[in-house]
């Protein structure tokens, strides 16, 4: 993902990803719209950490990066994508 600009901010520490295998073999497998939603707002490098996982470390920083860009870029919200999630109060 490059260099962050001054102006992006970091919302994901590679740390606070706790089960990088898990989250990187649910996006991959696109069994939900979800996982299929992300996978496609992944970077190549994102997909490819995803795909054929490296090491834990290199999986953090992949997803890391990457969530935090989305994040930062357009709207994220698409109907299909989040129906039937449900959120907290804190997260709306």
């Amino acid at each position: 993902m490059g260099d962050r600009s001054a102006h992006e901010r970091l919302y994901f520490e590679p740390e606070q990803i706790l089960k990088p295998s898990t989250l990187a073999k649910r996006i991959a497998l696109q069994d939900d719209e979800l996982a299929r939603y992300l996978l496609g707002k992944l970077s190549d490098e994102g997909r490819e950490a995803c795909v054929k996982p490296s090491s834990d470390a290199a999986l953090r920083e992949a997803l890391a990066n990457d969530f935090n860009a989305i994040i930062d870029g357009e709207s994220i919200w698409d109907d299909a994508a989040f129906a039937g999630i449900e959120f907290s109060g804190t997260t709306l």
